[in-house]
Order: structure tokens, then C-alpha cells, then sequence
């Protein structure tokens, strides 16, 4: 729940640019569909469904 002003004012100026294909595309090619998700606090369902309406290749990340 927003509490103030300012607050509001800084998750608006914090809300992701998924419209925006070269911008989703630059911030996936530097962190990962969970990352991006866990940073705007959005599902990374919601990540996935945006690169794939802007055409962008998914990565497979693995970690050993």
C-alpha cells in the first residue's frame, strides 16, 4: 500500500518499460527473466509473455 506521495512517485518512475522492445531487450541480455520479474515485482510469466510478443530469442541460463 502506498503511505505517501513520494512513495507513489517512486514506483511510477520504477514501473518497467516491457512495451518498449529495445529496452526489454538490453535489460534481458544483462539479467535474467527471474531478475527482471524479482525487480518489478512481476511474475516472470509476465517477462516471458513480453519477449515473446516483441519476437526476442529466450535464453536458456543454466547454473553449474
Amino acid at each position: 500500500m502506498v503511505t505517501s506521495m513520494q512513495e507513489l512517485e517512486k514506483r511510477v518512475n520504477k514501473m518497467p518499460r516491457f512495451d518498449d522492445k529495445q529496452w526489454l531487450t538490453e535489460k534481458y541480455f544483462s539479467c535474467s527473466m527471474s531478475e527482471i520479474a524479482k525487480e518489478y515485482s512481476v511474475s516472470p510469466m509476465l517477462v516471458l509473455s513480453w519477449l515473446e510478443s516483441h519476437q526476442i530469442a529466450v535464453l536458456v541460463r543454466r547454473v553449474y
